[in-house]
């Protein structure tokens, strides 16, 4: 996964997503971001992993958000119906 996104919308690190050449993580069933207060400024569900137009985009209500750094909780599917979280943060450049 990146840890920075630069939501320039030039075609590169523009969305947040799961980026994997291992074959196991079969979809992401849930995604949140969250900012540094905690509040919720994405959510999303049932996202194709290694799709380049998928994710978070970095913005909140249809603004984008402040550069800094934000929290995210990912709930994955892997093969064979296992379940998995996956937690860290995320950079957001502009």
């Amino acid at each position: 996964m990146p840890n920075i996104i630069s939501t320039n919308t030039d075609g590169s690190n523009d969305y947040f997503n799961i980026f994997t050449k291992d074959p196991s993580i079969v979809k992401i069933d849930e995604m949140k971001v969250f900012d540094r207060w905690g509040n919720l400024v994405y959510i999303g569900a049932n996202i194709e992993p290694n799709n380049r137009n998928q994710g978070w985009d970095g913005t909140f209500k249809g603004k984008p958000v402040e550069q800094g750094v934000y929290v995210y909780m990912i709930n994955v599917t892997l093969r064979g119906d296992e379940k998995r979280l996956l937690k860290g943060d995320i950079t957001v450049l502009r």
